[in-house]
């Protein structure tokens, strides 16, 4: 009887602690954190186009006009100014939340203690409700 000793490396603390902190980040940046609904279809806004969505607007209210076209999850949307600034404002908002929650599952993955309590914890709890639109 041929016996060997296999080579087995076990995984440390730290190894997966950077293996559900990369589990983190790549969930906060996916669909199932980054959309909202528009008329029944997923759409997202990064922080760069919400930035200039917000500038249009405030554009548009300072010339006097009362509606802007803004174009979200391909669709052309006539809106008027205060329900594009609300629009906005509830996308920053729920974004904003996400952070949070993020930032709050980066700080307990690092606090915890050990290998199974890593493995076991839930990064998509907590999360707010998505926004659902109609244009």
């Amino acid at each position: 009887v041929w016996n060997m000793k296999m080579n087995v490396v076990e995984r440390t603390l730290e190894q997966a602690k950077q293996e559900k902190l990369a589990a983190i980040e790549q969930y906060d940046s996916s669909d199932s954190v980054n959309s909202f609904s528009v008329n029944g279809k997923s759409a997202w806004l990064t922080p760069e186009v919400r930035g200039n969505y917000k500038t249009s607007i405030d554009a548009a209210e300072l010339l006097g006009e009362t509606s802007i076209s803004l174009l979200i999850a391909d669709i052309a949307a006539m809106l008027t100014i205060t329900n594009a600034k609300m629009m906005l404002a509830q996308i920053q908002r729920y974004a904003d939340a996400c952070y949070l929650v993020t930032m709050t599952h980066k700080a307990t993955v690092n606090a915890l203690t050990d290998i199974d309590s890593v493995d076991s914890y839930d990064i998509t709890s907590n999360y707010p409700p998505k926004l659902t639109f109609t244009l």
